[in-house]
């Protein structure tokens, strides 16, 4: 079955905090990762909201706080291992917890997360509105991506609610985050689709057992200037980067046509030039994908990860017709090649026909 697709179009031009806010809580609720905000709250002249995500409540750290700061135009998130909803602040699972372990700072602001909402072109302005767009499958129900727009700028990202794997992850001793954006990029006559975790991240994170006697707000993740790819150190891909399909090139006699920046999995596309067998070219996307080695969960059939031979001009929110009627995919993310016949990344949601 194709995935469910919803749009929250009520932060129009000159949109609030609260606006944008309602907006994405109205996603969330709707992908049923929440029933409502577990927190919601004033600071300032900022809107906060907190999303409660339970991986294991058998297991004392089996569950994770993503704070949600709406500022201007803008969307912040940090994390921590518990919530203290009398005076709204971060907390331990059990009491007020530990600074750098559980949370970063108790004083919420947008100096203390990371902007979520700005990409290496462009951030968010509301002078023009906001679009939060919503893609559920139908394969696997508790698994939704969330697209935002605003103007040309778009930032898409999920959280993964499968508990991690326990050989990787204890949650009895530290807690999780599995909050991904499918990270879509070309080089050369290569492109490649992967799934890379945001920076945020404490001591007692799967993520910070690095931090020792660190305290800079930044290698926590929380920066509030980030911008897309939201890589606030310098070796962050490397260890926030999981799964990766790469996507090789046809150009005749070119050695870039395997050349990656990145290490990748490779998804064979048949080209007839190549290899006779095949009488025409097979470029097929690919679901069914592990995102990283800490869960277990895949890529659900009605997602996928894929390259276009026929188009270098491609947009969000565009249809890829793999066989027109028969399968289709809306465009969530999109890195467009240089030059039309070399491989252009896309991330998409089937919206014709049911994965096999």
């Amino acid at each position: 079955m194709a995935v469910t697709i919803a749009t929250y179009t009520n932060a129009g031009v000159n949109y609030t905090p609260t606006q944008l806010a309602t907006a994405l809580g109205s996603a969330f609720i709707d992908s049923g990762i929440m029933i409502d905000w577990y927190a919601s709250f004033t600071s300032g002249s900022n809107q906060v909201r907190v999303l409660e995500v339970i991986y294991d409540p058998t297991k004392a750290y089996g569950k994770t706080y993503y704070i949600f700061i709406f500022s201007g135009a803008d969307i912040f998130v940090t994390i921590s291992s518990g919530w203290n909803t009398s005076s709204n602040i971060p907390a331990g699972p059990t009491g007020a917890g530990t600074q750098y372990l559980d949370w970063f700072s108790t004083t919420i602001s947008t100096t203390n997360a990371l902007r979520l909402t700005a990409s290496t072109t462009a951030g968010f302005n509301n002078a023009q509105s906001a679009t939060v767009r919503r893609y559920t499958s139908t394969v696997r129900s508790n698994f939704s991506v969330i697209l935002i727009a605003n103007g040309t700028t778009t930032i898409s990202f999920f959280i993964e609610r499968t508990a991690p794997n326990p050989s990787m992850v204890d949650l009895s001793k530290e807690f999780y985050t599995s909050m991904f954006w499918p990270r879509v990029s070309r080089f050369a006559a290569t492109a490649q689709v992967g799934f890379q975790l945001f920076p945020m991240r404490t001591r007692r994170t799967q993520l910070g057992s690095s931090l020792r006697s660190v305290t800079d707000g930044g290698q926590f993740g929380n920066y509030n200037l980030a911008v897309s790819p939201w890589e606030i150190g310098t070796d962050d891909v490397f260890f926030l980067m999981g799964c990766e399909c790469g996507f090789i090139g046809n150009d005749s006699n070119f050695d870039n046509n395997d050349r990656f920046t990145r290490r990748v999995d490779l998804c064979p596309n048949r080209f007839s030039n190549t290899n006779p067998e095949y009488p025409a070219n097979v470029v097929t996307p690919y679901f069914n994908v592990p995102f990283n080695c800490y869960s277990s969960a895949v890529l659900p059939g009605d997602f996928a990860a894929g390259a276009l031979y026929n188009s270098n001009t491609t947009q969000t929110n565009a249809t890829v017709q793999i066989t027109p009627g028969v399968e289709e995919y809306e465009v969530v993310a999109v890195a467009n090649a240089d030059t039309l016949g070399r491989p252009t990344a896309f991330f998409g949601a089937r919206t014709v026909g049911s994965p096999t």
